[in-house]
């Protein structure tokens, strides 16, 4: 995240400053005549978004501070069970919680397949002859390829910005719509889950005025123990730069 503070018409060169900085941290690298467009059409009533491997970085207040966190994660594990289940991934209810990288992780206990737990459909499904599923045994290896598939495209072709685009066109859809998306959004955490004080991504509903608040689902205590951990490393990170 750049800043909580919401800045005013005039403040555009502090904006700069601030952005610039914030940017060389995460090593963001971009044309000076991109930020130099950037900063002077931001207002108040506007939202200004820089992406960068799957970030997006929004400025304003506490509600409307987003960061597309782990939705192309959660994509991406969508997109895997699908496959291993024959199924459309609309009917795939799975999500990647905690941060964008290595400490992410899946609530295997909120992942659901046409309102089956994933290790019970096979059971009810049309498609049970030619369903592999192995239940827990399969936990690590789906985790694995969700966390790696950035890396993968990255050696391939050198870059993820066409998924990365996509996951911000989506979450900018959300944003102009009244209905509320649940969306696994990065969002500044007040105590939940015993996590306060960072940014982690966790189900939200999104809607016109941002993040209208988190959805509470229950967790196993060892899912919010990796939950916690995760928020744990990122501070750790944090706590190592200066300003």
């Amino acid at each position: 995240m750049l800043t909580i503070r919401r800045f005013q018409k005039g403040d555009e060169e502090i904006l700069s400053v601030m952005i610039r900085r914030t940017l060389r941290e995460v090593n963001y690298t971009s044309p000076k005549s991109e930020l130099d467009y950037l900063i002077p059409h931001y207002s108040p009533e506007t939202m200004v978004e820089l992406s960068e491997t799957g970030h997006t970085y929004v400025l304003e207040e506490d509600g409307q501070i987003i960061g597309s966190g782990t939705i192309l994660d959660t994509s991406r594990l969508q997109s895997a069970l699908a496959k291993r289940f024959f199924i459309s991934p609309k009917n795939v209810h799975a999500h990647v919680y905690g941060e964008h990288g290595d400490s992410s992780f899946v609530p295997w206990s909120l992942v659901h397949i046409a309102n089956n737990h994933v290790n019970v459909y096979k059971d009810s499904s049309p498609d049970r002859d030619r369903i592999t599923w192995k239940g827990e045994a399969e936990y690590e290896a789906i985790e694995q390829f969700v966390k790696t598939s950035g890396g993968q495209v990255i050696k391939a072709k050198g870059a993820t910005f066409y998924a990365v685009a996509m996951s911000v066109c989506h979450l900018c859809k959300c944003v102009m719509s009244t209905a509320g998306t649940a969306l696994t959004v990065s969002t500044m955490m007040h105590g939940e889950y015993g996590v306060d004080d960072v940014c982690l991504s966790t189900l939200a509903l999104v809607d016109t005025t941002g993040v209208r608040g988190k959805i509470m689902n229950h967790l196993t205590d060892e899912e919010v123990s990796k939950l916690q951990n995760s928020a744990n490393k990122l501070k750790e990170v944090i706590s190592q730069i200066t300003y």
